[in-house]
Parts: structure tokens; sequence; C-alpha cells
């Protein structure tokens, strides 16, 4: 059966009782219809909303480094970003922010769009070129990565998602290390 057909049905389930409630004024066994009709209706958003939840996209940073190049002068930070969920993520879109001792010397808007299936994994890299080896010992480099993406439903509704995580380099301490949660 055609799913427009499906919910064409599934929606007359539940009317016709409340409209059968109506038209007898409210007789007893009509309460027990509308009741009836009310517990199907939570119970049915239940199900979808479980459903919504367990059946998503998951994209985020899997892997992260960073490298830093004394022949060029040349810093990148390179990332992988992985669709984890069981759906499509589509729209997916990337903002960073690049800092060096907490001072913004990148600020790039992610302008073109692309999507992960299930499983798949994408790759980019950042690259800053003229740090010379002593500036790059004595001074704190860091990347914010905001990665936006949507879970196409039904019927032309999405869900939107946002996942940020912060990757910092400490010459001091000599690695990478990769933070989550909410950065500005």
């Amino acid at each position: 059966m055609n799913s427009a057909i499906k919910q064409i049905t599934y929606l007359t389930l539940l009317i016709s009782p409340l409209s059968a409630f109506a038209e007898s004024g409210g007789s007893d066994v009509n309460i027990y219809q509308l009741i009836s009709t009310i517990v199907l209706i939570v119970t049915l958003l239940f199900l979808i909303l479980t459903y919504l939840n367990a059946h998503r996209p998951y994209v985020g940073i899997t892997r992260s480094d960073a490298n830093y190049d004394q022949n060029t002068n040349e810093l990148s930070f390179r990332i992988t970003i992985k669709n984890s969920g069981n759906v499509t993520a589509r729209g997916i879109k990337t903002d960073s922010k690049t800092y060096e001792n907490e001072n913004v010397i990148s600020d790039r808007k992610g302008e073109s769009t692309f999507i992960l299936f299930p499983n798949q994994e994408s790759h980019g890299i950042l690259k800053f070129h003229g740090i010379t080896n002593q500036h790059f010992q004595h001074n704190v480099y860091s990347a914010n990565y905001l990665i936006y993406y949507e879970q196409p439903i039904t019927l032309g509704f999405k869900r939107n998602f946002k996942t940020v995580q912060r990757m910092k380099y400490d010459p001091e301490v000599g690695n990478l290390r990769v933070e989550s949660g909410d950065v500005d």
C-alpha cells in the first residue's frame, strides 16, 4: 500500500471514534472509545519518537592530528568526519575557527554541503603557512570545528543536529588534545 494511503487510513481510524463521540452526545460507550483513541494516539507518538531517536545519523570527528612541517613552515590540522549512525546524514556543513594563543587567526564558514551515508567517512585539512619553528614552539594552536547536519523525516520535515569539537596543540605537552562540548 502506498505510504500516503496508509497515512490517510491511520488518520481516518483515529478521527472516526472522535466524530462518533461528538455525534452521540457523549454516552458512556463513546467515552471509552474516546479514551481508547487518546491512548492509541499517545502510544503512536511515543513509538514514532522512539524510532526517530534510535534511527538517526551520528556525525562527529573520529580521528584528528596536527602536523608541523619545518621545511615549509606549514601547520596543518587533519580531521576525519564519520557518520556512525544507521541513517544517512544530509546537508553536512563544517565551520572552523583556528586560534593562536586564543587569538583568532582563521574563521572559515562552510560554503558547500555534502552527504555521509552510514559508516562513511570524509577527510578534511586546514593548513597555515608562514609559521616559523620558533613561533611554533612558543605558541598554543587550537581549532574549533562545528559540524551541522540534518536528517530528513517525511513530507518535508527534518531534524537538525550540531556537533562541536575542539582540537588543541600545546608545544609544552607536545601532543594534540581533542575536546567535545560547547565552544564559541
